[in-house]
């Protein structure tokens, strides 16, 4: 009963409620536009990692023709952009994605905010693209909309054929798989019209932590925004363990929603061992765990934000990966590649090739996370543990 509910009350909002707001604010939409330009990043955290290295020659492009400059962001990701990014705008407004496409008042709130801007341009900075976010130049009708050619991830063929209107530059995208943070370069390219080559990077950051940590620890992310993307919890103590029967001490950081899978893995380890463990996971905000990160030893998880972050900070990283995506977030290409090792099941198939992964995408082959086994977690853990004794 509850599930037809929610089904039905889905179709209302999809086909009448937010379509009804949408036609609502568009009616509004002035043809006098101010020297305003919007950039859209409403990704997840991961997505704006990879990307917000770009964003300095986007602002730096528009400011040089005199135009003000204003994002529209995740709230999810807002303590790193307030920290890192926010100083490059006029103006920054984070929302929430989910009352966005839930909450027809919400919708219409924010949307009579953006009118009031009279925004001249409208950036989609996306290569995957989402008709909900295209759909934002639908209703604002600015005088210039860009967007990437992008792929059909998230879009039906129609849906993309439908957006493309609402755009008036479709920039093109190579329709060969490619890595997210060269995705950056390519849409960013395409906009300032030169060549954007950068080394990817995040910076470590040095804030003091409400918690106290121990001065040689492993960051363990098990956290991810989807089931299919979390390795087994059994697993996660075992490799645990593994650490710190080398010396290390184990850190759990996460959301408060991963709090209870983090203590479920320190249910898991052996009572000799647990004080080695500290499962702080919604005990830290986004530039707490950033800053713990760039301390850390190693960083082992599945593919998600901070794997992100910590990949761009240089620290050694084994990262978990399904192949359900594979080529777009990881594996990191050589160029881009440091100490970093990338597990999936795939690894241990006839059909994987390291430096073909595009291969893996074109089977439409799907290797969960799950299916990542223990010994290939130690033998990649161990392999960055011998650089780290090397250095150290």
């Amino acid at each position: 009963m509850k599930d037809t509910y929610l089904y039905w009350k889905q179709q209302w909002l999809d086909r009448i409620a937010l379509p009804a707001v949408d036609k609502k604010m568009a009616n509004k939409a002035s043809h006098r536009f101010n020297d305003t330009v919007l950039i859209v990043k409403l990704d997840a955290i991961g997505d704006y990692i990879l990307f917000r290295q770009y964003l300095p020659f986007l602002v730096n492009h528009f400011k040089q023709q005199g135009k003000e400059v204003h994002l529209l962001g995740n709230q999810i990701w807002k303590g790193i952009c307030e920290e890192l990014d926010a100083h490059l705008f006029d103006k920054v407004t984070y929302i929430n994605r989910l009352d966005f496409t839930r909450k027809p008042a919400y919708r219409e709130n924010i949307f009579e905010s953006m009118l009031h801007e009279r925004y001249e341009t409208v950036v989609h900075t996306s290569y995957h693209r989402l008709f909900w976010i295209d759909s934002i130049s639908k209703v604002l009708q600015p005088k210039n909309s860009y967007a990437s050619s992008g792929g059909n991830l998230n879009m039906t063929l129609q849906e993309l054929a439908k957006s493309a209107e609402w755009h008036t530059k479709i920039s093109y995208a190579d329709p060969v798989i490619k890595h997210e943070f060269l995705r950056g370069a390519e849409f960013t390219e395409g906009i300032l019209g030169t060549p954007c080559i950068l080394h990817y990077q995040f910076p470590k950051l040095e804030k003091k932590l409400k918690v106290n940590l121990p001065p040689h620890y492993i960051v363990i992310f098990c956290g991810a925004g989807a089931e299919m993307r979390k390795w087994p919890v059994a697993r996660y103590a075992e490799i645990a363990e593994w650490f710190i029967d080398h010396g290390f001490e184990i850190v759990l950081p996460g959301a408060e929603a991963d709090a209870a899978m983090c203590q479920e893995i320190l249910n898991k380890i052996s009572t000799e061992h647990q004080s080695k463990v500290h499962n702080i996971a919604g005990k830290t905000n986004l530039v707490e765990t950033a800053s713990l990160i760039g301390k850390a030893q190693l960083v082992f998880g599945n593919e998600t934000g901070f794997v992100h972050a910590a990949i761009g900070m240089d620290i050694p990283t084994v990262c978990l990966a399904g192949t359900h995506h594979i080529g777009y977030f990881v594996p990191y290409p050589k160029m881009l590649r440091k100490n970093l090792i990338t597990l999936t099941a795939a690894n241990q198939s006839a059909d994987y090739k390291e430096e073909n992964w595009e291969h893996l995408q074109k089977m439409q082959a799907n290797f969960p996370v799950q299916g990542i086994s223990l010994e290939q977690a130690k033998e990649a853990s161990s392999t960055l543990l011998k650089q780290i004794t090397v250095t150290q």
